[in-house]
This record gives structure tokens, sequence and C-alpha cells, in this order.
């Protein structure tokens, strides 16, 4: 008489129900990711504005005098200007030409440049600052 043994291994089958359930629970998990990485690129340039902030208010401590800002696009009611050239070098700690940084002061380091040198927020744009 033959005795029954179970067998050993995986069915095809059932490796396709595995794989398939992985499927699912990847395409669940993709959207709260990237969900995640928006939220936390704009947290970030929340945190960098707010230090471009702080730097502005600590020069302005120090020289009696905002730091030279090249606006663009005046607006009578907004002043909007772009963080770059000179006024990222002065923030940085370098003196310019018009010796607007006589000390030498850094008084922000930013994490991301452009090929020009300028400063980037964390979609690789530039950073546009709006004074109302």
């Amino acid at each position: 008489m033959r005795t029954w043994k179970p067998k050993r291994g995986v069915t095809l089958i059932e490796l396709l129900v595995v794989i398939a359930i992985i499927v699912i629970l990847s395409a669940l998990l993709i959207p709260a990711i990237l969900v995640v990485k928006k939220k936390a690129r704009r947290n970030s340039a929340v945190a960098e504005v707010m230090a471009i902030d702080v730097a502005c208010r600590n020069y302005l401590a120090d020289y009696r005098k905002a730091p030279v800002m090249m606006p663009f696009n005046p607006d009578p009611e907004i002043i909007q200007i772009s963080i770059e050239g000179e006024f990222a070098r002065v923030l940085k700690g370098l003196n310019d030409a018009n010796n607007n940084n006589a000390k030498n002061l850094p008084y922000i380091e930013f994490k991301r440049f452009d090929d020009g040198g300028d400063p980037v927020n964390p979609w690789g744009g530039r950073f546009y600052v709006k004074f109302d």
C-alpha cells in the first residue's frame, strides 16, 4: 500500500497570489510616498525662506540698512525679489563691489545651487520672496 506524502514546495498559483498581493500593496503605498515627498519639499522651502528672513533681519541689525535687493517685476503693492547674484553673495558672507558686507559675516548657508552659483529652492528654481 502506498502512503500519501505531502509535496514540499510552492505551486505556481500560490506564487502568483503572493506576487499579486505585493503589487497591490505597493500600488497603495506609492501615492502616500509621493505625498510625503511633496510635504517634505514644501517644509524644506518654508524653512529656507524663514532662514532668508532671519538672515535679512540680522543683516539689518548689523548694518542698519537692508541688504541690496534687485527687484523683478515691481508691483506697487508687493515687492518681489529674487535671491541671486550680489544679494546671495552678501547673505553668504562675501563682500560685493559696493562694500555691502564689509565685515564678511555669513548670514545664511544655502544648500543647493544652480550652474551659475545662485541658490535654488527644493524644486530647482529660484527663490522669489514677496514683501508686502
